[in-house]
């Protein structure tokens, strides 16, 4: 103890006047060391959420370097995604720990009903994601068709799948200055900028709509056939979960609700273009392949179809299941005329073509939301 009362003699002689600096110093000499506490357990259920809705619940968390952060169980599986490069110690409360180099938009499977901790055993911030996957455990449910216009069959260069299982798939998106892509196929699901985007999709119709935001916010994307223009100057970089199930799709015609001349004149098209799809399955329907092809379409006056006005809306099937679906249309018309209460010379409707599924699938409305049935 000696040696504690010669630096306090010392200290007294340099700064006589300092009271309050010498008592918290002598406080700090003579302390006795503190246990190490225990790391404090952060619940991300209840956690403020940047995205929530009844398919997934987003957290943004922040990791400061070196303490360790305990999370409190999740009842459903867990993606951890970085939007920063970072290398992280993940413990879970039963089995080894293991260590995860976070690279800019790599993703990490937590398990559910599993509590875990973190270690950021960097010196800077780690900026993760918590994406809780509400439909993980949904396994009645059904899970898209391959489609041959899928984004990364059409357009590898741009699209990389970092992560896949019956539950997800995640796409890391690179676009260079002013690249555009294909139109391609795509499941519903989260878009998680990585950088700030500047960015449109345009659909089939030649619609564009934005897809611009900055870095670290994160959106829903519903599924939706588009191709991704790249507007700015700068490289597009975007983490694209896409979600396997449920695999929502509905079967009716675009239902007018205040003319019953038109809607039996829809009925009796949709029997027509029924009963030529049927007389014409390919050989892959027949074989018990899986597809969903919607076509866009525009009827004349006089019943005629022109080929310009037939837009493929969405394509979760083969090309010989889309042809056939073309097929079904071009050989249907010309249906009758238009009625006369439409004063309209041309009218746009679709029609869905099921290949081997369900009329209404498990887990989903009986109706489009966006556009009920009567």
């Amino acid at each position: 103890m000696s040696q504690y009362h010669s630096r306090f003699r010392r200290l007294h002689r340099l700064f006589p006047r300092r009271g309050l600096l010498l008592a918290l110093l002598t406080s700090a000499l003579f302390a006795a060391p503190q246990l190490a506490q225990s790391p404090a357990e952060l619940d991300l259920a209840n956690s403020p959420a940047a995205l929530e809705n009844k398919h997934v619940r987003a957290v943004h968390l922040s990791l400061p370097p070196h303490p360790v952060v305990s999370i409190k169980r999740l009842p459903f599986e867990c993606l951890l995604e970085s939007l920063r490069d970072a290398s992280i110690q993940m413990t879970p409360q039963s089995g080894a720990s293991q260590r995860w180099e976070a690279l800019t938009g790599s993703l990490l499977w937590v398990r559910g009903n599993i509590g875990f901790s973190l270690e950021n055993s960097g010196n800077t911030p780690a900026d993760l994601f918590s994406l809780e996957l509400r439909d993980s455990y949904a396994f009645d449910q059904l899970v898209i068709p391959r489609s041959d216009f899928d984004p990364v069959h059409l357009d590898p260069r741009h699209f990389r799948v970092v992560l896949e299982n019956q539950i997800v798939r995640a796409l890391l998106t690179h676009f260079g200055a002013r690249e555009e892509s294909p139109q391609a196929q795509f499941a519903q699901g989260l878009r998680i900028n990585l950088a700030d985007v500047y960015a449109s999709l345009v659909s089939p119709s030649g619609e564009h709509s934005s897809a611009s935001g900055s870095a670290g916010s994160v959106s829903w994307q519903p599924q939706g056939l588009y191709s991704i223009h790249n507007l700015a100057s700068d490289p597009l970089d975007v983490l694209y979960v896409e979600f396997r199930r449920p695999f929502c799709y509905w079967a009716e015609m675009t239902w007018p609700h205040d003319n019953p001349e038109l809607k039996a004149f829809i009925l009796s098209v949709w029997e027509k273009v029924r009963r030529q799809w049927y007389k014409s399955l390919p050989r892959e329907a027949k074989n018990q392949e899986k597809g969903l092809v919607t076509l866009q379409f525009k009827i004349q006056k006089d019943g005629s179809v022109r080929d310009d006005d037939m837009i493929l809306n969405t394509a979760f099937a083969s090309d010989a299941l889309v042809e056939a679906a073309r097929l079904a249309i071009r050989k249907s018309a010309p249906f009758p005329a238009l009625p006369d209460s439409l004063d309209k010379p041309e009218f746009e409707t679709r029609y869905t073509f099921l290949y081997n599924l369900l009329p209404h699938p498990p887990g989903c409305p009986v109706n489009d939301p966006d556009n009920p049935a009567p």
